[in-house]
């Protein structure tokens, strides 16, 4: 576990809150296409993407973007099914609450 969320568990915990469970790290900068967009351009776009820690500005530009981006990864449709969970079972339990 990160360092940063054992330090907000010991903040909430002091507070009388406790975790129930944990998802897994969900990505929070997604960078996406639409189809019309070229796929030349595209791939060209995807691959200065995924070498961007390479680059000599590389460590600027992510950072910018948020201070502790170190890179950027490729991810699939189903890395999401997880959050779509998640957010439809908050979906669910809002409607019971009406």
């Amino acid at each position: 576990m990160p360092l940063v969320s054992c330090i907000k568990i010991h903040k909430y915990s002091l507070e009388g809150i406790k975790v129930l469970t944990w998802t897994l790290p969900i990505t929070v900068h997604i960078f996406v296409a639409t189809q019309r967009f070229p796929s030349h351009k595209l791939d060209k776009l995807r691959t200065l993407f995924l070498n961007l820690n390479n680059h000599s500005k590389g460590k600027t530009i992510l950072t910018s973007i948020k201070k502790s981006i170190t890179g950027v990864s490729k991810v699939k449709d189903e890395d999401y099914d997880e959050l779509r969970h998640i957010l439809q079972t908050l979906e669910q339990l809002a409607h019971k609450k009406k």
